[in-house]
């Protein structure tokens, strides 16, 4: 292993797992355990659990289950080691430095020099703004802006000075190699190939956060003429634009608290919303808005208002996002601003109080759409016709059964067209859940033998007493999952049952999430009961008789 089972055991022994996830999603309290929207497939109802008790997850929508580091797993894309380190880091708890591979180290030193870096240069900048002449045209932007410096300071803005090379050098002198500089989007090699200079030079600088704190990239805005009029970071090994949302780590309590979240189009947008008392707001990072962007944003609240500004492109923006916010299951409405204004134009026309109650009334995902489609080709017959058209691609592309029914009622009613003309016309393909992921697709779930099988593993996890039960009868032996053999092995060779359970099988994780959850606690008698049943379903196993369910 590449961490210490003493520090695995510390982690689940000392991190609740509903305060964990509960960074990640909204979480109830449902009986014994807590429930929330699943942010590994598109659901409306609730059908992820986690389980204080087990310190174990699973959702009964996708299948997908596991422990604390199954969930960082997947929800960020890591590796067991890099889940472990990041949680380790985040509680304080320590890992021996002596203790990985060679292979482990080099990618670990890679990702964490690239995020302590990024943090250095944003005291850089910061500092240069607050503390320098570098800094006064910022400022003086800023003041423009009407930022106070209690904004400046929770969202660390800085400001890149004039000249090729000021981070670079400053950097080198820090002992940071110009190969981790570029690797983390600071500094562009020059064609030459002989040097380097800075990425972000005469620009407001505005780090951008993870949900966790670490400062994974940036961007920046000109001060005074010059193109791109905003420039972001590249994708590094700790940032990927898709997934990334400006302000979210700042806002992130002030979402839960109001159930709601503010999705805009900029930095500066963030900022004005910010200043003026709106805190549960977040932008989308120079790209457009992604299924992953809705995802991580269901976590903090339940509805959503995308706030764009009333051009066109803004228009045309909204409408693009409709379709992903449709298939993630999204409750969105759409406030588009008066034309030529951006949020901090109308904060200060008709201040922070006539923003929510405007936003309060925006109009429905589906409402919108067909409104802006229908005041750009006219109320004509030949004007429904090209806005039925116009709608097809949004609608032949909803997954979800109920969504697509519910927009086409709609749709019908603010046309004029009957509702069955409209569902021969967009086709009524759709289901409520992605089954491609599915437990029932992933693990041949059916078996009633594997489910025995995986309710032991359950039961001996709970109950040390088992062990001698199962050696005394082989149990082990009489196993036929690999998985869930090499589990029961492991736990009867260790001296701690939770230690070892904990790292089971990735293939059957899931499954063992969902039996713990599902049947709670075992005790000596139940679990005794469970084994007489294991062996007579495998004598019936051995005798080719069918194995009835327990």
């Amino acid at each position: 292993m590449l961490v210490p089972e003493t520090v695995i055991s510390e982690i689940l022994n000392s991190v609740n797992i509903v305060d964990f996830i509960s960074q990640y999603i909204n979480l109830k309290k449902a009986g014994r355990n807590f429930v929330g929207l699943c942010p590994f497939h598109s659901e409306k109802t609730p059908s992820f659990s986690v389980s204080p008790e087990k310190n174990m997850f699973y959702c009964f929508g996708c299948g997908e289950g596991g422990n604390i580091f199954s969930f960082l797993m997947k929800y960020e894309n890591l590796t067991f080691p890099e889940a472990a380190r990041s949680i380790a880091e985040q509680y304080n708890i320590k890992i021996p430095e002596n203790y990985s591979s060679a292979a482990n180290s080099k990618t670990k030193s890679l990702k964490e020099s690239i995020l302590s870096l990024n943090k250095k240069a944003a005291k850089y900048y910061n500092y240069l703004l607050n503390n320098s002449p570098v800094g006064n045209k910022g400022s003086e932007y800023l003041k423009k802006r009407k930022i106070p410096k209690d904004i400046v300071d929770t969202f660390m803005l800085g400001m890149a000075p004039e000249g090729w090379d000021n981070l670079y050098a400053f950097l080198c002198k820090e002992g940071v190699s110009s190969e981790i500089q570029e690797k983390a989007g600071l500094v562009i090699k020059k064609k030459s190939g002989t040097s380097f200079y800075d990425r972000f030079r005469e620009r407001l600088v505005f780090p951008i956060f993870d949900i966790r704190g670490n400062i994974i990239g940036f961007g920046g805005r000109i001060i005074g003429d010059g193109i791109p009029k905003y420039l972001n970071s590249p994708e590094t090994p700790v940032y990927n634009k898709s997934s990334s949302l400006y302000g979210l780590y700042q806002a992130r309590e002030h979402c839960r608290k109001e159930n709601l979240i503010y999705i805009v189009e900029g930095y500066l947008d963030v900022l004005a919303l910010y200043k003026s008392g709106i805190k549960n707001c977040a932008a989308t990072l120079g790209t457009s808005l992604t299924s992953m962007h809705v995802k991580t944003l269901k976590g903090y609240a339940e509805k959503m208002v995308l706030v764009y500004d009333g051009d066109e492109a803004g228009i045309k923006a909204a409408a693009r996002s409709i379709e992903i916010f449709a298939n993630e299951g999204a409750d969105v409405s759409v406030f588009i601003l008066p034309d030529r204004m951006d949020p901090d134009d109308f904060i200060n026309s008709f201040g922070a109080d006539k923003f929510r109650e405007e936003s309060l009334n925006a109009q429905e995902a589906v409402d919108f759409i067909t409104k802006y489609y229908l005041k750009l080709y006219g109320n004509t017959i030949e004007g429904k016709v090209k806005v039925v058209t116009a709608l097809e691609s949004l609608m032949n592309n909803i997954n979800d059964a109920v969504t697509k029914n519910l927009y086409v009622k709609r749709i019908s009613q603010i046309l004029n067209i009957e509702e069955r003309a409209l569902q021969e016309r967009f086709g009524q393909n759709g289901s409520s859940i992605d089954n491609k992921n599915s437990l029932s697709a992933n693990l041949k779930i059916n078996s009633e033998y594997f489910k025995i099988e995986i309710s032991l593993l359950a039961a001996l996890s709970d109950v040390p007493e088992l062990k001698k039960i199962f050696i005394d009868k082989k149990i082990a032996d009489k196993i036929e999952n690999e998985s869930v053999r090499k589990s029961v092995v492991k736990i009867l060779e260790s001296d701690n049952n939770s230690d070892s359970v904990l790292t089971v099988d990735s293939g059957i994780e899931p499954m063992f999430a969902k039996i713990r959850i599902e049947q709670g606690s075992w005790n000596l008698k139940s679990a005794k009961i469970l084994v007489m049943q294991f062996e007579n379903a495998y004598r019936k196993k051995k005798a080719g008789l069918h194995v009835l369910s327990y």
